[in-house]
């Protein structure tokens, strides 16, 4: 009976990952040191992934060959829920643009196609086709990324969007985001949370950082005296603080091998002390910019 409890606890922990594809397609990361995994690998962390009871894979046309290679595991099995978005995008084309990548990821549906970036989803240049899209069935929710808590709280009010997918980890944390997560909460959207190592920033010792990652030194070394002082690794704090929130649906993990996705599943099993959680919400970065890779140099 208990070992039934933790199976039950287990499978509803992992259900909530979503695993993202920009590494299958692309040499992505700060700290990615193992480049680009074969299709071969990739396959297997896939395989892994449904038997860890993930069901959803989260990708985009820009990421190189991943909807390509998406596809091709999906002739085998077809058991992966599918988001992704598009870049550029002519809005004429849009829906034959959705229904080739369908075709392409084999699938009949897309799980939420996502507005490429906030300032596409704010020309709404693109509304009246998601509408058509929806209507046709080949996608089944609509979903924008966002960076900052002003375009946050502005998709939060916008009655047609079913999924909001942000930023969030121990830097970009609950004092940042929480009162607009229960706002989006209550507005009955999806929350998906990504970046939750900082595209591996985390994991950069303080002396390493380069340019003006620089500037988040001495977050780097809170987050380091954390882990000594409490005996747990990165990955495992930055895993279980995005699961101590209920108001998270989904969490995004980009991994590079089969091994790191093993680790990551094992990191999530236990839970934070509100000690460490309190630590965590006392770190505070003064310069938001730095929380976004794009203005990292």
């Amino acid at each position: 009976m208990f070992s039934e409890w933790l199976y039950l606890i287990r499978t509803l922990r992992m259900s909530k990952f979503i695993l993202g594809t920009a590494q299958f397609g692309l040499n992505y990361g700060i700290n990615n040191s193992v480049g680009q995994p074969t299709p071969s690998d990739v396959f297997k962390i896939f395989d892994a992934a449904l038997d860890y009871d993930i069901r959803i894979l989260d990708t985009a046309e820009a990421y190189g060959k991943a909807h390509e290679i998406i596809g091709k595991y999906q002739l085998e099995t077809q058991k992966f829920k599918i988001n992704t978005k598009f870049s550029s995008v002519e809005p004429k084309a849009f829906i034959e643009q959705v229904d080739m990548a369908c075709k392409k990821l084999v699938i009949d549906q897309i799980e939420t196609c996502f507005y490429h970036s906030y300032k596409e989803y704010h020309s709404q240049s693109l509304k009246k086709y998601f509408d058509q899209l929806i209507q046709k069935g080949l996608i089944k929710k609509i979903g924008v990324s966002v960076y900052t808590n002003e375009e946050f709280e502005e998709v939060i009010n916008d009655p047609v969007i079913d999924v909001i997918q942000i930023p969030f980890n121990i830097f970009d944390n609950y004092s940042q985001r929480g009162e607009l997560l229960l706002k989006a909460k209550a507005a009955n959207k999806i929350i998906q949370v990504r970046s939750i190592f900082l595209q591996g920033l985390v994991f950069i010792e303080p002396d390493n950082l380069k340019g003006n990652t620089n500037e988040l030194k001495e977050e780097i070394i809170m987050l380091r005296s954390i882990c000594k002082d409490y005996k747990i690794s990165i990955s495992s704090l930055c895993i279980q603080y995005a699961f101590n929130f209920l108001e998270i649906d989904h969490i995004i993990i980009g991994i590079d091998t089969l091994e790191q996705l093993k680790s990551n599943i094992n990191s999530s099993i236990n839970a934070l002390s509100s000690d460490i959680i309190d630590c965590i919400n006392k770190i505070h970065v003064s310069n938001t910019s730095l929380l976004y890779p794009y203005n990292w140099k």
